[in-house]
């Protein structure tokens, strides 16, 4: 009988045991949460697309900006200081009808470059600036 721990074992798995109702409730939440966030909304009106459409408008002119690696400025193909090509950005913003603006940055540039450029030219020209990156691979 000396050889017998099945009382010792029991004894030690008594603070585990502790637990085991802490882990239930836990996993009952954990099992609401999911069931919240993938039920669907109540009942009412789905949310609606704003009146203005995201299509863009090929009545009107598009601009092309671009940003070389070694940081200059081009719009439309020819050189720009970014100083200007903001403050033109700006004054053209008031304007209902101004002309679509896409932004093209160099694939050598950094991420962190070309979005602090993209939110630079966005607080100007708004929501008619599109950014398109370039196609991996694009000039290796």
């Amino acid at each position: 009988m000396d050889d017998f721990s099945g009382a010792e074992g029991w004894g030690r798995s008594s603070a585990i045991s502790g637990l085991i109702p802490l882990i239930d409730v836990l996993l009952v939440v954990l099992t609401f949460l999911v069931w919240v966030a993938l039920a669907p909304a109540g009942p009412g009106t789905p949310p609606q697309a704003s009146k203005q459409s995201l299509a863009p408008d090929p009545s009107r002119p598009l601009q092309v900006v671009a940003l070389s690696i070694a940081g200059e400025w081009y719009l439309n193909g020819q050189a720009i200081t970014k100083n200007e090509l903001l403050s033109l950005l700006q004054s053209e913003s008031r304007n209902p009808q101004a002309a679509r603006v896409l932004f093209l940055p160099s694939n050598k540039l950094s991420i962190e470059t070309v979005g602090d450029s993209f939110q630079q030219l966005k607080a100007r020209a708004g929501e008619r600036l599109r950014l398109r990156l370039p196609a991996a691979g694009a000039g290796r």
